[in-house]
C-alpha cells in the first residue's frame, strides 16, 4: 500500500491509502480510503507480525477541542479498517513527533504535543490485547487531559541514557523557587524535570535534571535533593538553597551558586571553573553549609553540561 499525506488550504490534513491494480490499466492505484490526521505512523502495533497505520487527530471546530488516536490496519480480510481508537489529550496546540518504544514484547507509541507557546505533554498509546483496542493509560477522563507527563518546556521525549528506549520528561514543580530578572520579582517559579521510563503501566523515575535555558546548560541532581533543596534566579545567576518543608522558616542556607559572565573578564572571586562557551564563562561555588549537606566538586562538575551538547532540546 501507499500512504499520501496532504492538506487542503492549510485547514485540515488528510491522508489517504492506495493500492496498485494491475486489472485497472486507466487507474493503476485504488484508493483504500482517507483519513483526518495531524500525525502518523506505520508500526506494528499489535505484535501480529503486519504494520498498521496509527495516526493522531485533534479536533478545534466549534471551540470544543478534542483529540483521539487511531489504528487503521487489515484484518480477516483485504479491507482496511479501524481495529482501535482512544480518546487522548484535546488540549493541546498541536503535536511534535511520535516515538515507537517496546516494553515486554509490546509496542508502545509516545506523542509529544504542545500545550501552548512553552508547556508540553506525552500521550502513551498501547495496545490492549484483552480488548483488542488501543488504551491511552495516563489520559485522565475527568479533566480530559494527560497532566502526568506535563513539562513547562519544549523538551520532547529522549534516549538520555543511551539505552535504546526513549525517556519521557515530566515537570516537578520546586516548592519556594523564584526568578528576579533587572530587580524585579517575575513570579516565575521553576521545575525538575523528572525523566521517567514507562514500565507498561506507570512512570518510574530515572533521573532528574534542572535546565536553564536562558543561559544554556543543564544540572543533573541526585534525586536525594529534590524537595530538600530550593532555587533562586538572579539575572545570569541560579542560588540553591536549602529547604525545610516542615519548618515555619522554609528557606535555609545557601547552598551552592553557578553563574556565567562574559568570558575574558575576571573570575569570580571564591568560585571555580565549570565551562566556557560562546563568549560565556561559567563558574560555580559551593558554600560550608553545602558542602555540611553533602554537595562536592564532583557533584557540580560531573552534573553539569552544556545544553547544545543534549539532543533534542528546544528552548523557550
Amino acid at each position: 500500500e501507499i500512504i499520501v499525506g496532504w492538506d487542503l488550504y492549510s485547514l485540515n490534513k488528510q491522508f489517504s491509502v492506495y493500492e496498485p491494480d494491475s486489472s485497472d490499466q486507466a487507474n493503476f492505484f485504488v484508493s483504500l480510503g482517507s483519513y483526518q490526521y495531524n500525525l502518523f505512523s506505520v508500526t506494528d502495533i499489535n505484535s501480529d507480525s503486519n504494520k498498521e497505520i496509527f495516526f493522531v487527530s485533534l479536533n478545534t471546530s466549534d471551540n470544543i477541542h478534542s483529540a483521539s488516536a487511531g489504528v487503521l490496519g487489515f484484518e480477516g480480510g483485504n479491507k482496511l479498517q479501524m481495529l482501535g481508537s482512544t480518546p487522548i489529550d484535546g488540549n493541546v496546540s498541536g503535536y511534535s513527533s511520535i516515538v515507537t518504544d517496546s516494553v515486554d514484547g509490546k509496542q508502545i507509541l509516545l506523542v509529544d504535543a504542545y500545550k501552548n507557546e512553552h508547556d508540553m505533554i506525552t500521550d502513551i498509546i498501547v495496545w490492549d490485547s484483552a480488548s483488542g483496542n488501543i488504551t491511552s493509560p495516563l489520559f485522565d477522563a475527568q479533566t480530559q487531559t494527560t497532566s502526568a507527563t506535563w513539562r513547562d518546556c519544549r523538551l520532547p521525549v529522549s534516549d538520555i541514557d543511551g539505552d535504546s528506549h526513549p525517556d519521557i520528561p515530566v515537570g516537578v514543580p520546586i516548592a519556594g523557587s523564584s526568578s528576579v530578572v533587572g530587580g524585579e520579582l517575575t513570579g516565575e517559579s521553576f521545575c525538575y524535570i523528572r525523566w521517567s521510563d514507562f514500565n507498561g503501566t506507570k512512570l518510574k523515575a530515572k533521573k532528574y535534571s534542572l535546565y536553564n535555558f536562558n543561559e544554556g546548560y543543564m544540572l543533573n541532581i541526585p534525586s536525594s535533593w529534590v524537595g530538600k533543596i530550593t532555587l533562586t534566579s538572579l539575572d545570569s545567576q541560579w542560588d540553591f538553597y536549602r529547604w525545610n518543608s516542615s519548618d515555619a522558616e522554609h528557606m535555609g542556607d545557601l547552598m551552592f551558586s553557578i553563574v556565567s559572565h562574559s568570558t575574558g573578564t575576571s573570575s569570580i572571586e571564591g568560585y571555580n571553573h565549570l565551562s566556557d562557551y560562546n563568549d560565556k564563562t561559567f563558574e560555580y561555588q559551593i558554600t560550608e553549609s553545602g558542602k555540611k549537606f553533602g554537595i562536592t566538586d564532583e557533584n557540580i562538575k560531573k552534573g553539569f553540561s552544556l545544553i547544545t551538547e543534549v539532543q533534542g532540546v528546544t528552548t523557550k
